[in-house]
């Protein structure tokens, strides 16, 4: 994908998600924000997600406001440890890890450190736009040149290369070949739009266009499931 287009996309995707930090409250998916699911979503699953969110929204606010730092990053962070970091990346980890019988713990988990760390002023934490700041001036005393400075390494697969070369075939066909397993949701119009984007290299859609697919497979998992135990009753 051309990195200026790329980049421009993501500009255009900050810029349309931004604000205070209790929107990020009402509206934190990161890759359907408030503009996107009105643009994507069909009026009747916008209005039911509105409402089915409702009760999530009201226990981020209430920890936002239990809170004891008056600063707004500082409290995201409390709420991000009270409900994310607990209940999604920790668990699905773990899940992930038993499932290959793969012993994998997080680092830095400690209670004590962790309530260290949260009593540590905001500036070793996020100093201007460098994160992870205490960590990093530790990492230039104690590990190799350089290693202070290196980009985050996740497990992302380069799906936005595949989708755009040999998965391009594979992906439309589940995508529009299927239409009828998501269009009563998401727009088409809105769709295809999403898919030419990715084409083209002028944003990248990869998670937005993968998360479609993943529900028409999900789908199909579901449909093959009641069919089978439908036949077993038989």
């Amino acid at each position: 994908m051309a990195a200026g287009k790329s980049y421009a996309g993501q500009v255009a995707d900050f810029v349309l998600s931004a604000g205070p930090p209790h929107w990020k409250l009402e509206n934190h998916a990161a890759l359907y924000h408030e503009w996107r699911q009105k643009n994507c979503f069909n009026s009747d699953l916008w209005t039911a997600m509105i409402s089915a969110n409702e009760q999530e929204r009201d226990i981020a606010a209430a920890y936002y406001r239990e809170a004891p730092s008056p600063n707004p990053i500082e409290r995201l962070l409390e709420v991000d440890q009270r409900l994310s970091l607990s209940d999604e990346m920790l668990a699905k980890v773990d899940t992930a890890s038993m499932a290959v019988s793969l012993e994998c713990r997080a680092p830095l988990l400690d209670h004590r450190l962790a309530a260290y760390a949260n009593r540590m002023p905001l500036s070793a934490k996020l100093d201007g736009t460098r994160s992870k700041a205490a960590l990093r001036d530790l990492a230039v005393r104690r590990l190799p040149k350089g290693m202070d400075s290196l980009p985050k390494k996740g497990f992302t697969l380069p799906l936005d290369k595949w989708l755009r070369g040999p998965l391009r075939d594979w992906g439309h066909g589940m995508i529009f070949d299927k239409r009828e397993d998501w269009n009563y949701c998401l727009r088409p119009e809105a769709v295809s739009r999403l898919w030419d984007e990715q084409q083209k290299g002028s944003r990248d859609n990869t998670m937005r266009l993968w998360s479609i697919i993943s529900f028409v497979l999900w789908k199909k998992a579901m449909s093959d499931a009641r069919q089978k135990h439908s036949v077993t009753l038989q």
